[in-house]
């Protein structure tokens, strides 16, 4: 490995540049750490049931809601967000101006009715 800074060498990492005693650290160990370093705010129990916008379960008894932008979680997303993702995949999307919004996905991708064409396009009737 080189160093960014003094451009040493230095056989491992994570470890300090003997040089110039900079810190070093791979890529990955960042992107390991990175949801300790910026922790996602835990989903609100909400009374409401609606649907879950991971799963589309209806009729939710336990509904959790995304204190940031506001969709409803049933427990078993919520627990895959908060445990697993380490953030709200609606909020991801969110922040992503190039990504279909949630309900996009939906429509493309079952829930409405559709046929496809000889190229395997499908075009959807979401009346």
């Amino acid at each position: 490995y080189i160093c960014p800074r003094c451009r040493s060498l230095v056989c491992n990492v994570p470890s300090k540049c003997r040089t110039c005693t900079l810190n070093l650290v791979s890529a990955t160990d960042i992107a390991r750490s990175f949801h300790h370093l910026f922790p996602m705010k835990p989903f609100q129990q909400c009374e409401e049931g609606g649907v879950c916008v991971g799963c589309r379960r209806k009729n939710l008894t336990i509904a959790f809601r995304c204190p940031d932008c506001r969709e409803v979680y049933c427990s078993e997303c919520r627990v895959l967000a908060e445990g697993t993702l380490f953030h709200c995949p609606t909020c991801t999307l969110l922040e992503d101006p190039a990504a279909p919004s949630p309900q996009d996905h939906y429509t493309h991708n079952g829930t409405a009715s559709g046929a496809a064409d000889a190229d395997g396009d499908v075009m959807m009737d979401t009346s």
